[in-house]
């Protein structure tokens, strides 16, 4: 695997993500109605979990994330383009939802800075997804016999992949109580 086309594809993936963010930040939400205290009975879902249940749920639905990125070859990159803009785009609305809501929002900075190392893991499972369409598409379509370098490969995928339980072990445990 040649580094420039990892780059290629992390470089995109970063660029799916800010696209998708500064979609939902420049929204700014205009067309929701919010009303502060149904936020509140949402959470109460997650107040009722212990935090080994919450980081179990947390990591269930990071892991989806995190698997649709990469197994977004199988539509030759289409689902990892919408699952990448997706997340970028909650971050987003998230943080304008936010600012519309609190006056002090740095509270909610702070709660959401220490697991949003989740990012780093999406955009590696973004960066996959694209290697993997890459390799497929030119095997198929091409007929070209690209190298498939399997240590690199997996040495990202398990690096993502902790990165993914290290933010649900923050979100569960540091973030949510």
């Amino acid at each position: 695997m040649k580094k420039y086309l990892m780059s290629k594809f992390f470089n995109l993936s970063i660029s799916i993500y800010i696209v998708g963010f500064l979609t939902a930040f420049f929204l700014k939400n205009h067309f929701i109605e919010l009303k502060p205290n149904l936020l509140s009975n949402d959470n109460k879902l997650f107040l009722n979990l212990s935090q080994w249940e919450l980081f179990l749920l947390i990591l269930k639905n990071n892991s989806l994330v995190y698997f649709i990125n990469i197994s977004g070859f199988l539509t030759f990159g289409l689902f990892t383009v919408l699952n990448t803009f997706y997340n970028g785009f909650v971050l987003g609305y998230l943080i304008t939802t936010i600012n519309r809501i609190f006056l002090d929002s740095a509270f909610f900075y702070k709660r959401i800075a220490p697991h949003s190392i989740e990012i780093i893991g999406i955009i590696i499972s973004s960066t996959l997804g694209f290697y993997l369409t890459n390799y497929v598409f030119k095997n198929i379509f091409l007929n070209k016999k690209p190298k498939f370098n399997f240590k690199h490969f997996t040495s990202l995928f398990v690096l993502g992949f902790i990165i993914i339980l290290i933010a649900a072990f923050l979100e569960s445990y540091v973030s949510a109580h």
